[in-house]
């Protein structure tokens, strides 16, 4: 029994270190520009830039989840992908919410300054 806990639970631990210092977190305010506007700042940091009509739309998508979950928070999170591009998930903390997938937010790779 301990070596099939420690078999499962050694993958797990590998993969959420992989993507725990990667992973950006903020909780949703329900405002279509202000969560866009968050949403393009924490992409830029990661080295993505998102357009502003696809963060809006992003927004506005954000914005319906906060109201349809008004009693509970929701959190935006972004990870970058094994392709290098930025994934998103909006996730309810409310019981009856389920699983959000992740996808993938289109924009485009920032070129580093030197």
């Amino acid at each position: 029994m301990k070596k099939v806990v420690f078999t499962l639970f050694i993958p797990m631990l590998l993969v959420s270190a992989l993507f725990a210092g990667e992973m950006e977190c903020f909780k949703a305010e329900g405002h279509i520009f202000e969560d866009a506007q968050h949403l393009r700042k924490i992409a830029l940091s990661m080295g993505w830039k998102v357009f502003k009509p696809v963060s809006i739309v992003a927004g506005t998508l954000i914005k319906s989840k906060v109201k349809f979950y008004p009693e509970d928070n929701v959190f935006v999170c972004m990870r970058p992908n094994k392709l290098g591009e930025v994934e998103i998930r909006v996730q309810s903390d409310a019981k009856d919410a389920g699983k959000a997938a992740w996808n993938v937010i289109f924009g485009q790779k920032v070129k580093p300054q030197k």
